[in-house]
């Protein structure tokens, strides 16, 4: 279902987002890199 071109355009990541669902990217970045990325000032 997920390669039919109206659901990729209808279910984008930002609506997806905004309907709770959680980021697999962000999740994965956070415990990759607890202090950030490298070099990052803050």
């Amino acid at each position: 279902m997920s390669q039919m071109s109206l659901v990729r355009w209808a279910m984008n990541n930002d609506w997806l987002e905004e309907q709770g669902l959680p980021s697999l990217e962000k999740q994965w970045c956070s415990i990759r890199y607890p202090d950030g990325p490298k070099g990052s000032k803050g």
